[in-house]
């Protein structure tokens, strides 16, 4: 069972796997890019972008032909997908329906991330991605005279310049498809035009789960797991005597080398915070004081020590996490004084020295 305890602990590694990708998704102003397809994919891509990719349009056109067990199977695909600002449009151009979601949560976390950043640390923030998720960075090729970093990410080779990848080879099953930049018109003018839905397409509204807030994506993790008839253990009200203000104004006041706060939220039964340790995504969270006790049952998490810190009980645990997750660890602290638990969560690669100096600093 996921419960939010470990969603929690899980935005780390959603934040680690689409830092690069959100609020600026593209770190050019504007442009137009033209895609060659091909593969058991042919066709055309299409990508206008501006507002560094805050608005984007992207129009594919295409044939995928799969051969399985002598039965070959053709699908035709003609796709249109907007962004503009917090809008998100899926639109069949075949049948002329598509979906609408908003996606606050993901600009919101984008900008956090990305804005006021140098183009030197908007690069840094590229290749630090690319580790964090197990790719390996190859060198750097020229591809229609953009500078782009080349890398693999299991089977997948990429192309990427300033965010958005101008050549990619995926493979999967034995099924490659490639996409090549054909032409690239950067910080070309664009109109407002292309960012809007044509006429005649029925659209219906959708609601997005990580949208909005920290508990949205909380939601929406503990619902992919199909779990939630025992959440209510850890959903019933926080009983702290902290209040969520005096939480984060703590958050914000650490004094950690590298320490970068991203966000925070209050949900029914927990305070949760997000902040960067130079590369690497951490949080704190707050639950309820018997949390501790129980914090590994029910939860795939292996608890490897327990033992005392600050005077205050303590208990040091590895996730499990899945074939092509971030590794996580989390350090919980018993506070009976303020009727909490403290949870510490980080990528492993954040030393849990740090972690515990993150601890004494939140010693409510």
């Amino acid at each position: 069972m996921k419960t939010k305890l470990l969603a929690a602990i899980l935005i780390s590694f959603v934040f680690s796997a689409t830092a690069q990708q959100q609020g600026k998704y593209i770190f050019t102003k504007s442009g137009h890019i033209e895609f060659n397809l091909s593969g058991s994919t042919v066709g055309t891509k299409s990508v206008w972008y501006d507002d560094y990719g805050i608005k984007m349009a992207t129009l594919t056109e295409s044939t995928s032909t799969v051969s399985l067990m002598g039965i070959t199977n053709t699908t035709n695909v003609k796709e249109l997908e907007i962004r503009n600002g917090n809008l998100l449009w899926k639109i069949n151009l075949l049948d002329n329906t598509g979906t609408k979601t908003t996606i606050d949560y993901a600009i919101k976390s984008g900008k956090a991330l990305t804005d006021n950043k140098s183009d030197e640390e908007l690069h840094q923030m590229e290749r630090q991605a690319v580790i964090d998720l197990g790719g390996s960075i190859e060198g750097y090729e020229n591809i229609l005279g953009k500078k782009c970093m080349v890398f693999t990410l299991g089977d997948t080779k990429f192309w990427q310049y300033k965010g958005y990848p101008l050549k990619s080879i995926i493979s999967l099953m034995g099924i490659t498809n490639n996409e090549t930049a054909i032409s690239f018109e950067e910080n070309s003018t664009v109109p407002a035009s292309k960012f809007a839905v044509p006429p005649g397409v029925v659209i219906t509204e959708g609601v997005n789960p990580m949208d909005g807030d920290l508990s949205g994506l909380l939601n929406g993790l503990q619902g992919m797991n199909g779990e939630e008839d025992q959440e209510a253990e850890y959903e019933e009200p926080l009983q702290t005597n902290l209040t969520y203000a005096e939480f984060i104004n703590a958050v914000k006041s650490l004094k950690i080398q590298g320490f970068n706060y991203t966000m925070g939220e209050q949900s029914t039964g927990s305070y949760i915070s997000m902040f960067r340790i130079g590369s690497f995504y951490a949080g704190a969270s707050v639950f309820n004081l018997n949390l501790f006790d129980h914090a590994e049952q029910g939860e795939p998490i292996d608890v490897q020590k327990t033992y005392t810190l600050n005077g205050k009980q303590a208990k040091y645990a590895y996730t499990h996490e899945g074939e092509n997750e971030t590794p996580m660890h989390a350090l919980f602290i018993k506070n009976p004084a303020r009727k909490l638990t403290l949870v510490i969560h980080a990528q492993r690669d954040l030393p849990l020295s740090t972690m515990e100096e993150i601890a004494r600093q939140l010693n409510f």
